[in-house]
């Protein structure tokens, strides 16, 4: 027990007065540097620390300019606490942060692994993002299909649009005990999909196992909600 005190204190300790003041520095390098070290805390973090922690990596993420280096382990970390359970005080930041700067292509990947993890791991906290996650994901998806079909008629889709599927498909099972959104948000969301499904099957995309197992999902979703 001692021992377990001395180390909280520790990380603490090693929290306010390197990690966090990292992050003030507004130097991306130091910043990614600290991102990491948070990432390897995350199943130890003090629910004290964890608002403070969670608006340093949101706050990465919504930096202008953004290199890969940081946005890359913002994410990471951002992952590894969300696994663990270890909950940000308020989702909405989180979540929003995740939609934004999905034209940055070094962005999208990683912000669609972390949506889905999200959704996994806090469905209740997800559902009622699901209408702006549809938006925000949904025609990066067919940007991505289209630029790869013209390119090459016999292209398979890539992992990050397949990233894209996985978040879309788990934002909408997290949506399952939920009531549904109202008739307008029904509409769009039905009208962005079937266009992502249209996309899918005119494409080769239909020939990559994972897409079409989600897509598969998504149909069955339409038919059990809307």
């Amino acid at each position: 027990e001692y021992l377990e005190e001395q180390i909280d204190s520790f990380r603490n300790t090693l929290l306010s007065n390197r990690i966090f003041p990292a992050f003030a520095s507004g130097n991306q390098q130091l910043m990614a540097h600290a991102s990491w070290v948070i990432g390897q805390f995350s199943g130890a973090i003090s629910k004290k620390a964890t608002n403070s922690i969670y608006e340093c990596l949101v706050g990465a993420l919504r930096g202008v300019s953004v290199e890969y280096p940081l946005h890359s382990a913002a994410v990471g970390s951002l992952c590894e606490l969300v696994e663990a359970e270890v909950f940000p005080p308020d989702w909405k930041p989180l979540l929003e942060s995740l939609l934004m700067g999905l034209e940055e292509e070094h962005r999208v990947k990683g912000q669609a692994m972390l949506l889905e993890s999200c959704a996994q791991a806090n469905a209740d906290a997800v559902a009622p993002f699901v209408e702006a996650i549809l938006q925000a994901l949904t025609p990066v998806a067919i940007r991505r299909m289209d630029a790869a079909f013209n390119e090459d008629a016999n292209c398979s889709l890539d992992f990050v649009t397949d990233s894209l599927f996985a978040a879309i498909v788990s934002s909408l099972e997290a949506t399952e005990d939920q009531a549904c959104i109202d008739d307008g948000a029904c509409a769009r969301s039905v009208q962005l999909l079937c266009s992502l499904l249209e996309r899918l099957w005119r494409t080769n995309g239909v020939n990559c196992p994972s897409c079409r197992r989600e897509a598969t999902l998504i149909m069955q979703w339409l038919f059990e909600h809307w």
